[in-house]
């Protein structure tokens, strides 16, 4: 809706449906995130509620996090992107064989990214990152499995000494072979 600058009329703020915003009903969600800290940075998640979780986290460069899966049923796909920063994110499916490992620089301007359950998921942080993780599927510890990819970047990314956590540095390493890119 535009008046004219002359008219001295005020218009209503109004949706897309024209409803006028004050008249949508609206939740207030008073939840309080809760944040992980450690030398790598930190992740918070900022909401839960069943299957579905909001994280960002924020990743000093040169810190890898993962590769990380979650067994079924406690399957997990995600749905990332890339808030400030640059990483390299790697997927593979550790139940395939031969194991693909594929990657791809992101940024802010790649928008977002599905990660499907099936799929081990990390990065490495090129810059300090704040990254963004929508879930599906609620973190279940007991059925998360890690595998070091470390031997990979040093190899094929000349990646080395990335600052993992200690649950990352005792992973078993994983097999994988580099898949061909896709641009």
């Amino acid at each position: 809706m535009t008046l004219p600058a002359d008219s001295g009329a005020k218009a209503a703020v109004r949706s897309a449906t024209d409803r006028p915003v004050a008249a949508l009903p609206l939740v207030w969600l008073n939840q309080t995130a809760t944040r992980f800290t450690d030398t790598r940075g930190h992740l918070d998640v900022l909401y839960e509620h069943g299957d579905v979780v909001l994280k960002r986290s924020f990743s000093r460069a040169g810190v890898f996090r993962g590769m990380h899966w979650q067994r079924p049923p406690h399957a997990q796909s995600k749905l990332i992107r890339v808030v400030s920063g640059r990483i390299l994110d790697f997927v593979v499916d550790p139940q395939s064989e031969p194991r693909q490992l594929f990657h791809r620089e992101l940024g802010p301007d790649d928008g977002w990214v599905l990660v499907a359950a099936e799929l081990a998921h990390g990065f490495y942080a090129i810059q300090d990152t704040e990254f963004e993780y929508l879930c599906h599927g609620a973190y279940a510890e007991s059925a998360e499995h890690s595998y070091s990819i470390l031997h990979h970047l040093a190899e094929h990314h000349g990646i080395h000494g990335a600052t993992v956590s200690a649950k990352d540095a005792a992973a078993a390493p994983l097999a994988v072979t580099a898949a061909p890119q896709h641009r």
